[in-house]
Order: structure tokens, then C-alpha cells, then sequence
């Protein structure tokens, strides 16, 4: 598993966030491709009342996270189950690169500044 981390810069409230997670393709997948339910479920730990919107590329996945109750809390934004390959080693943070591809309050504003991370448990 890997957590999605997100954090905003001071009095920014985030309402939406579109996230880009480029995985190692080559140690790790995700069962299915694009928004099938096996691309849904392998998203857990969303914030509560949010909505989500994922689209696995094959090598990286696309999600977007809208909450009906803003702002969403900084910190873990979502948790993604992977498929791990076999006989490949185990994966690290430095194998993946997210970048936060739009943010926006609970007006559609958008907001510069934020920024994402993984953590592996």
C-alpha cells in the first residue's frame, strides 16, 4: 500500500484536488485500467463525504478527490492498494512522483502552492 499525502500553503482551503501518482510499472500495478471497479476499490482512505474520481493509466494514475463538506484536512488524501510483480524488489517512496495537477476551494477558485507526497507504511 501507499499513501497519497497532500499539504496547502497558509489559509488555503481545499475543496478539490486532482492528483497525478506515477508508479514504477515495471515492480507494481493496479488490477485494471482506467476507471473499472477494480481501479475503485484499490482506492481506500478517502476523506469522508468526498467523491472520487480515479483513472489508472497502467503507469500512473490519475485521482481526483471533491468533498461535499470542504475544506479537505491536509495530510493522507487517499491510500492506493498495488499489485506488486513478481520477483521485483520491493518498492520505495523514490519509485513513485506525484504532482498535484489542480486544486481548487469550495468556490472553483484555484489554488497555487499545494503540493503531494507518497509515504509506504
Amino acid at each position: 500500500m501507499v499513501s497519497v499525502n497532500f499539504s496547502v500553503p497558509a489559509g488555503a482551503q481545499v475543496a478539490g484536488i486532482t492528483v497525478f501518482l506515477d508508479y514504477p510499472d515495471a515492480k507494481t500495478s493496479i488490477s485494471g485500467s482506467g476507471n473499472q471497479s477494480s481501479v475503485v476499490n484499490s482506492i481506500t482512505n478517502l476523506p469522508s463525504n468526498s467523491i472520487s474520481s480515479p483513472n489508472d493509466l497502467d503507469y500512473g494514475l490519475i485521482e481526483g478527490v471533491l468533498t461535499t463538506s470542504p475544506p479537505i484536512p491536509p495530510g493522507r488524501l487517499f491510500t492506493v492498494t498495488f499489485q506488486h510483480c513478481s520477483g521485483a524488489p520491493a518498492l520505495a517512496v523514490s519509485d513513485f512522483n506525484c504532482v498535484v495537477k489542480d486544486a481548487s476551494d469550495s468556490g472553483g477558485n484555484s489554488i497555487t502552492g499545494v503540493t503531494c507526497s507518497v509515504s509506504i507504511p
